[in-house]
């Protein structure tokens, strides 16, 4: 998973030429596991003025397993500043030290997907002027998610074959491989770029021959889950559908 930052201005005069903030920390809440801090790309002062028109930054990537999400926390730290008609000014970012930015997400993630999260965030609406120099955050943000791979996953019987599963697209180049759960006979190919594929199921006990599968469609968000035969028939693994 992902997390970017991009900016947007709304029809309001906005006279605010930079908005730099703080930021420390990135959490993500896996209702499962609990908060858990993103590997931060950057930590540091960031011009979120410098993110828009299609232009974004990466705040922070991890690792989560399937299961429902329900926000994100951006944990800014101190002199969070912004320039306004020439002069640089702080900002006030009430709670935002402490407990971190809430950002609703409520999302449902697949196993073996791969997803991008934007923080759309709306500055002309969040940066409010309260007179002479003094700016206050009052945060105006969405969060949007892309989902940018999918998976193929099955099941091998049986599983004595100990098969290895090979992802290969139309340029005859291995996409993703794994070997079969020796006890269960389950795979999972994860991050596999939307697209039509052939699986070769490559046996490594010498009892059974090879087999392939073509035109395995993956789309992005989604899982193909394969129906394999529940033996090998005549000393070869078939995959069926």
């Amino acid at each position: 998973m992902e997390i970017k930052n991009w900016t947007k201005l709304t029809g309001q005069k906005f006279d605010v030429m930079g908005a730099s903030f703080v930021i420390m920390d990135t959490r993500i809440d896996n209702n499962d596991t609990g908060w858990k801090s993103l590997t931060i790309s950057r930590k540091g002062v960031y011009n979120i003025l410098d993110f828009k028109n299609g232009l974004d930054t990466i705040l922070g990537t991890t690792s989560l397993p399937a299961g429902n999400v329900s926000q994100i926390r951006l944990v800014l730290g101190s002199n969070n500043q912004v320039v306004y008609k020439g002069v640089r000014s702080n900002m006030t970012t009430p709670s935002s030290q402490q407990s971190g930015l809430k950002l609703l997400i409520n999302a449902s993630l697949l196993a073996g997907v791969d997803y991008v999260y934007w923080i759309d965030f709306d500055a002309s609406k969040s940066i409010i002027h309260t007179g002479a120099n003094n700016f206050i955050l009052k945060p105006v943000i969405k969060v949007f998610t892309q989902a940018n791979s999918g998976a193929i996953k099955g099941v091998v019987s049986p599983t004595s074959s100990k098969a290895l599963i090979f992802a290969i697209n139309n340029f005859n180049d291995t996409i993703g491989t794994t070997q079969i759960d020796t006890a269960t006979g389950f795979f999972l190919l994860k991050g596999i770029l939307a697209g039509n594929y052939k699986i070769n199921i490559n046996v490594t006990n010498g009892l059974s021959k090879d087999s392939t599968k073509s035109n395995i469609i993956v789309a992005n968000g989604q899982v193909n889950d394969l129906e394999v035969g529940r033996q090998c028939i005549r000393n070869r693994c078939q995959i069926n559908g």
